[in-house]
């Protein structure tokens, strides 16, 4: 299934987002866009 794999991504795109200073907002806009 693809909406498990999708998930996957939304995780390591929040940790990643963590990394560099950005909030769980910005992170969802962000996906919004893409």
């Amino acid at each position: 299934m693809e909406a498990n794999n999708e998930r996957e991504e939304w995780v390591y795109l929040i940790l990643e987002a963590k990394s560099v200073g950005l909030s769980i907002e910005e992170v969802r806009e962000f996906i919004k866009v893409k």
